[in-house]
């Protein structure tokens, strides 16, 4: 914490600890620090030589190390008398409200011009050691007190040489002021006549330019309204070739859009003639075409109908065969079974028997489970008791069912392997004549296949033809219609670009005209600030100069 000189000079501040000498304002001063370590605090006493002014600064303990904190060589604490003339070179007397204002003692950033010097102590008097007598104690203290006579004497006869010196100097500021007025009198009455001259100069001059000026700007008037003549008969001029241009333009731009339009009609006849020749080309190939193929469809279906023919003849004569085969075999299995009857009846009764003595058996094992067997408790609450009961009974004929149809099943086995083997023995007695016939059909339908095979592969062929024509003339559309597509896009381009071109021209003069005028009103601007600015200046230097000389002249009449 830092004190002010008031609280400073108040306060306890301890023993004298280090001395230096400088000088402020021209005036020497001895500084000298004092170190209060019981109320840890540092005090800095100014003492002016001439004018015995006194200032104090104060830190404590913590803010006085915080100003060596940066400081490598002085961070230590020790290095007290090295701290001391640190501050010491820093310190500065700053005066606030001029000459007669406010002293404060100030700490600076960076040493001051002044250089700080150590007082001279004296090192050749002799300190008495030892016992001293009485007059040797008695001269020591007139010694003493011859001291602060001395002392006295020595601050009187300066204070007598500063005050002569002080109205010394007075005296010549009045002197001085009062030759200053009478010189800025004559200046002023000088300066006065140099204006009226100066003014009646000007106004000549004035008038001389204005002269000047008027027949500048007369000739000037003359000269736009010759050039104005003559630009405005060069724009009617290229106005007219422009005019005779552009007529020129569309009546070549009409010539080339009548040709290319009888050009385009005359590709549409054109292609419309090819288009009937190609139509008609095509109408005749395809009825060529049809005739030919109903010429081979009446010989297919003539082939067909012969080959037809045969086959349901050949169909009836198996027809009848069959009947014949049929019948043969209906006489072998009726003596057949005449046969066997009695044997499969007397069979089907011992399976029958053992069947029935099966089931007794079942009932007996069932009957003898279920007198053994623990009684069940029924169910009689909830509907599925109801239902599980009436259902019960209805498992006992799946068993019966199946064994009527295990029996039967034999039967039927049986009569099917003697069927077979009857058919079985047609069929050797009518190979000989079937396998003819079969060759024959085979043959046949080898024929009709391969055939159906090529008409199929033809018309394959001609499908896949017909096919890549039309890629191809779907390939040439997209090609012809890219192609116009691309001219029309480049056509739509280069407009586009020259439009865009003629407003792009447009736009940069647009801005550049705009630019130019906010330049000119920004120097404007600019021109009346400064205007402004250097009046205010002037008006500032002016007041603070007749502040001045209005302090001095109060003094000097006080």
């Amino acid at each position: 914490m830092q004190f002010d000189d008031e609280s400073a000079g108040e306060r306890d501040k301890g023993p004298l600890v280090y001395q230096e000498s400088k000088h402020f304002h021209s005036e020497a001063h001895l500084i000298n620090v004092y170190d209060n370590s019981h109320k840890k605090f540092v005090t800095f006493e100014v003492y002016g030589l001439d004018t015995q002014g006194m200032l104090h600064i104060s830190y404590e303990y913590p803010q006085f190390d915080n100003l060596f904190r940066f400081n490598a060589e002085l961070m230590n604490p020790n290095r007290k008398d090295g701290r001391y003339h640190w501050i010491v070179e820093r310190l500065e007397i700053q005066v606030a409200g001029g000459d007669k204002g406010t002293r404060k003692l100030k700490l600076g950033e960076k040493p001051t011009e002044e250089i700080s010097q150590l007082p001279l102590y004296e090192t050749v008097r002799k300190i008495p050691t030892g016992r001293m007598d009485l007059k040797e104690r008695q001269r020591l203290r007139e010694q003493m007190d011859m001291l602060d006579i001395r002392r006295a004497e020595n601050i009187a006869a300066k204070r007598a040489k500063t005050k002569q010196r002080i109205l010394k100097h007075i005296f010549q500021l009045k002197e001085d002021f009062i030759r200053k007025k009478e010189e800025q009198k004559e200046k002023m009455e000088e300066e006065r006549s140099h204006r009226y001259k100066d003014k009646e100069a000007q106004e000549k001059k004035e008038e001389e330019e204005l002269k000047l000026l008027d027949q500048k700007s007369k000739a000037r008037r003359k000269a736009m309204e010759s050039l104005e003549q003559q630009s405005e008969e060069q724009e009617e001029f290229e106005l007219q070739e422009l005019r005779r241009r552009w007529a020129a333009q569309d009546s070549e731009k009409e010539r080339l859009i009548t040709a290319a339009n009888q050009a385009r009609e005359k590709n549409k006849q054109d292609a419309k003639t090819a288009q009937m020749n190609l139509e008609k080309k095509r109408n005749d190939a395809n009825n060529k075409r049809l005739s030919l193929w109903k010429a081979r469809d009446g010989r297919i279906k003539a082939r067909e109908d012969e080959w037809l023919k045969n086959i349901f003849e050949q169909k009836a004569e198996r027809r009848r065969g069959e009947k014949m085969r049929k019948e043969r075999n209906h006489e072998f299995i009726a003596d057949w079974d005449a046969q066997r009857q009695p044997i499969f009846a007397g069979q089907m009764a011992r399976t029958r028997e053992r069947e029935l003595a099966r089931l007794a058996e079942d009932e007996a094992v069932k009957g003898y489970q279920e007198k053994r067997a623990v009684p069940k408790k029924p169910k009689t609450k909830g509907k599925k008791g109801g239902a599980a009961a009436k259902a019960a009974p209805k498992k006992e004929e799946a068993p019966k069912k199946e064994e009527e149809g295990g029996k039967e099943k034999p039967k039927k086995k049986k009569e099917g392997d003697a069927d077979k083997k009857e058919k079985k023995k047609d069929d050797e007695k009518d190979a000989p004549s079937e396998k003819s016939a079969g060759k024959d059909v085979a043959a046949i339908l080898d024929n009709v296949e391969s055939k159906m095979r090529a008409e199929m592969a033809e018309e394959k062929r001609r499908a896949q033809l017909e096919k890549v024509r039309e890629e191809k003339v779907a390939k040439l559309q997209k090609e012809r219609t890219k192609r116009a597509m691309a001219r029309l896009a480049e056509v739509r381009a280069r407009h586009r670009t020259e439009t865009d071109t003629v407003a792009q021209v447009f736009a940069e003069r647009h801005l550049i005209m705009q630019q130019k005028d906010s330049e000119m009103k920004a120097a404007d601007t600019r021109k009346k600030q400064d205007v402004e600015r250097l009046k205010r200046a002037r008006d500032a230097n002016i007041e603070q100069k007749e502040k001045k000389w209005l302090e001095k002249t109060t003094k000097l009449e006080s």
